[in-house]
This record gives C-alpha cells, structure tokens and sequence, in this order.
C-alpha cells in the first residue's frame, strides 16, 4: 500500500533508478541523489548516460531505510560531460515499506572462488556458476561442482542492472538431483560496503514492483 509523503523527504545520498515516461517500464539508467532543493533537485549519473531533454517526463524509484520511494518528475538540465542531470523537485513521493529480505530471481553468470589464498600464497582458480536469485540478505549459486570452501568471493558477470563483487559465506548446498544436475549452494553476505547495499535493495524492490505490475495488467492480484 502506497503512502504520499512531502517530496521534502528526499536527502543527498539516495540513489534511484530512473525511467522514460510515468511508467517502470522502460528503465534510463541509476543516479545519486546530490542536491535537493525547493524546486530544482541535482542527480549524479552513474554509469551510462541516456539521452535526456528538458521537460522529459521522468519516474524514479529509491531506497532508504527499509521504504521503497517513487516520484515524477521531469528534466530542467542534462550536463552529460558531468554526468550530472538537473530534475524538478517533486511536491509529493510514494512510499511503501518492504519486506526484510525479499528475494527476487537473477538468472545470471557469475565467477567465485575461495577468498583465502592456496599453499602457494595465490588466489585460488575461480569457477563460473549461475546466480539464481538475491536478496538484501544473500543469494543462492548453481555450480558445476560443490564450492571449494564455505567462504567464497563472488562476481556478477552479465547483469547490466546490478554490478556486484562481494564475500559471502555458504550457509548450505543441496547436492544434484535427478531433477537438477547442479550444486545449488544459498549464500549469505559478509563484507559488502553501503553503497553495494543501496544497490542490492534498488534491484530487488524495482523487480519486485515490476513483477507486481506484470500481474495486475494480468488480472492477477
């Protein structure tokens, strides 16, 4: 359930995904949020830029302490060399609290490999595996053989949505069915630095309110 709050509420420091349009459906790129002021709000583009005009409509989806946050908006100023993007500061923002650890599914190639070093003082090989979902909290792995040690370095390699290298420990691994010829170990986050955390949360709330929407323009509720 939405709540509408003052768009006072948004502070340096937040960082947001953005989309084309009134919609979550077509997404432009993630920036931080640098300066809010009354009526003009500065976000610092991460990554790519997209291509931006001014009085383009825009919608941006947040995080911060555990609520999810949405607002319109539209484009005053794009400065592209300095990846900076001048918006509207909204007169309102959504919110909504979300679960504490909500896990959505990934689907994506990834490297891990043990992150103490071997005998001879080098890292150990990695080994490609598949992240199947992720959560705030962790993620699960399927790999072609159990992992070396219960505490593993892993990295992302395909996802254009979320960049992610982080140390995790192995909570469990369940062993190959005839079902799945796959380890499938469940992975818990041990050192992973805030603005990774910022990240995570993005993704895993901006899927999970896709998927919600999926459903309703479905019939599904």
């Amino acid at each position: 359930m939405w709540e509408t709050r003052p768009g006072s509420i948004l502070t340096p420091g937040l960082q947001v995904s953005f989309y084309s349009g009134t919609t979550t459906k077509e997404k432009l790129g993630t920036a931080i949020v640098t300066v809010v002021g009354p009526k003009k709000t500065v976000l610092r583009i991460l990554g790519r830029n997209a291509q931006f005009r001014r009085g383009m409509a825009l919608t941006a989806v947040g995080v911060a302490r555990g609520v999810l946050l949405k607002f319109q908006t539209d484009v005053q100023e794009a400065l592209p060399l300095a990846s900076l993007l001048s918006i509207s500061s909204p007169s309102s923002v959504g919110v909504r609290g979300l679960r504490k650890h909500e896990r959505v599914a990934l689907n994506c190639s990834c490297v891990f490999r043990p992150f103490q070093t071997g005998e001879s003082g080098r890292p150990y090989p990695e080994e490609v595996g598949t992240v199947l979902d992720i959560s705030k909290g962790g993620l699960s792995v399927a790999s072609a053989s159990r992992p070396q040690s219960d505490y593993l370095v892993v990295k992302l390699q395909e996802s254009s949505d979320l960049q992610l290298q982080a140390d995790l420990s192995v909570r469990h691994t369940r062993q190959p069915t005839t079902e799945r010829s796959s380890f499938v170990s469940g992975l818990q986050f041990l050192l992973i630095d805030p603005e990774t955390v910022s990240s995570i949360e993005l993704f895993v709330a901006t899927r999970s309110m896709g998927k919600r929407n999926t459903k309703k323009e479905n019939g599904c509720q």
